[in-house]
């Protein structure tokens, strides 16, 4: 109960103070890409269920996936993200925890069923590691080597994570996120 009403403040407060941002970037990608700014897409949550996972939109669609200055800005600093803080409002989603999977790609591998037991965070201990992913796809020459290898390495941190999951760490996560984003640091946990 106290990770629900925490997450729910923490998300209430940045929705207010940033508000204007995530209505801004909805706006310039609406007209960048001449769609709806905000992205849907279907991830696998808590026990299975299915939600729609609320992003800004930085491609112009799932085929292309060449970013553009604008896109690639938005990425690296994480505010494509910020919208997933109404995903936690709706009780999809938590601050901290593994990252949800796309449904199609959560069906087609191996998903341990541990890991269901916890909601999927906007931050967590795999996405602290690879806060730079797409970076690190770039070194790959095949997109389903990179798949596979990146897979199994979120694994075994999300594992690590539902084994250790308790309220300090969960503050040391978020913490390390923001240093992460907004200084661009090497600093891990």
């Amino acid at each position: 109960m106290g990770e629900r009403v925490s997450d729910i403040v923490i998300s209430f407060l940045i929705l207010i103070l940033f508000f204007w941002l995530i209505l801004l970037l909805w706006l310039i990608s609406s007209v960048f890409f001449r769609k709806n700014g905000f992205f849907f897409q279907r991830r696998v949550g808590k026990n299975g269920k299915v939600f729609n996972l609320i992003k800004i939109r930085s491609l112009a669609n799932n085929k292309t996936q060449e970013l553009n200055k604008y896109s690639r800005f938005i990425r690296e600093n994480k505010l494509d993200e910020l919208p997933q803080f109404f995903n936690v409002l709706f009780g999809d989603m938590s601050l901290v925890g593994p990252r949800p999977e796309l449904e199609s790609y959560f069906i087609k591998n191996n998903y341990p069923t541990d890991l269901l037991k916890l909601k999927p965070g906007i931050t967590g201990l795999a996405s602290v590691y690879f806060i730079n992913e797409v970076k690190i796809k770039n070194r790959f020459i095949n997109q389903v080597l990179f798949d596979n290898w990146m897979f199994n390495r979120k694994v075994k941190l999300n594992t690590i994570y539902l084994k250790n999951k308790n309220f300090c760490f969960d503050i040391k996560i978020m913490y390390v996120t923001i240093i992460k984003i907004i200084f661009k640091s090497k600093y891990s946990i």
